[in-house]
């Protein structure tokens, strides 16, 4: 399933940039999903070689990197230029195989724009793709972990209705995950 373009703005408030957000298609999609979700966190990597999130953030940068392991389990969508470049990608799970603390809700994860790419409205279109997804495949709520380092896109989760979940909460050496959701 395609879902039509979703025409975002980028830095010049009139030039238009349109964007597909679609499932991913080749190995190529995948693997170029892996790279701009690794690119799009490298920025929360622990600094530290003491900081106690490091041997997490190893096993994350792992999955970060294995998109095509997250396509197998879930839906991976991709967000396209026209030239057919990813700039951004999330996985979206409709059935049980994430982390889904309460047993039939849709779940995503792993949302990402490549950073030469961000504020041109690609995260809130994958965003939105995996919502109409989930409402289409007839899930009641969506639910999702971020972190405390990442406020724009909880910024983001808010005004759409997302409420904080603590039962969905995970505690890492080192970090704490929090979870969010909302009745669709």
């Amino acid at each position: 399933m395609t879902t039509k373009k979703a025409t975002t703005s980028c830095t010049s408030p009139t030039e238009q940039v349109p964007v597909a957000v679609r499932e991913a298609r080749t190995a190529a999609e995948l693997e170029a999903a892996g790279r701009v979700t690794v690119a799009a966190n490298a920025e929360f990597a622990p600094t530290d070689p003491d900081d106690p999130f490091n041997p997490s953030w190893a096993r994350y940068l792992a999955e970060m990197a294995d998109a095509a392991a997250r396509a197998a389990d879930g839906v991976l969508l991709v967000a396209l230029e026209p030239d057919g470049r990813v700039v951004g990608t999330v996985t979206l799970y409709l059935g049980p195989g994430s982390m889904q603390w309460r047993p039939g809700d849709a779940m995503f994860r792993l949302l990402a724009v490549d950073p030469p790419a961000r504020g041109r409205g690609i995260g809130r279109a994958l965003f939105q793709a995996c919502l109409d997804r989930a409402r289409a495949a007839g899930k009641r709520r969506m639910a999702l972990h971020t972190t405390a380092w990442m406020p724009t896109a909880r910024a983001m989760y808010e005004r759409a209705g997302f409420e904080r979940e603590p039962e969905g909460d995970l505690h890492l050496p080192g970090v704490d995950i929090i979870a969010y959701a909302a009745e669709l």
